[in-house]
């Protein structure tokens, strides 16, 4: 449910979620993940940073380890934004991530709330990656 990762997800899609790949490996960067948010809600979000990594956003680009980092499933959202006289994403950090820890963003920045805010995500708090869209079917697509 929600907007928080438009263009990429639309509020209402089903998810296929694999819950063994974790078994194997650390959550990557770039992957969509869901994870326990709070004891009642799950939430579905994007991986940006692992463990050691520092992470920032200045001026509308993401650095991590300092490396400036490409976005390229936020271009059709950032063209869709009203306030083009503000940054798409707020600037933050930098950050160190913890290890055992992860940094989640949604898509649609302006509107996601993340580890912007509710901090790196601890890696035993997430159910599994998000690999298809399900449904509505005419929306199917793969995910990571």
């Amino acid at each position: 449910d929600g907007h928080s990762m438009d263009a990429t997800l639309q509020n209402g899609e089903r998810l296929i979620i694999n819950k063994m790949v974790y078994d194997f490996h650390s959550p990557q960067k770039g992957d969509i993940i869901v994870f326990h948010a709070n004891p009642t809600q799950d939430y579905v979000k994007r991986v940006i940073a692992v463990g050691g990594d520092l992470v920032q956003e200045k001026e509308d680009i993401l650095y991590i380890n300092g490396q400036a980092v490409q976005e390229p499933y936020l271009d059709k959202e950032k063209k869709l934004y009203p306030l083009k006289d503000k940054s798409y994403t707020s600037d933050f950090g930098p950050i160190t991530i913890p290890n055992g820890k992860i940094f989640v963003l949604g898509d649609n920045r302006p509107v996601s709330n993340d580890s912007r805010y509710i901090g790196p995500v601890d890696v035993k708090q997430v159910v599994g990656r998000a690999d298809f869209s399900l449904w509505p079917i005419n929306t199917f697509h793969k995910l990571n």
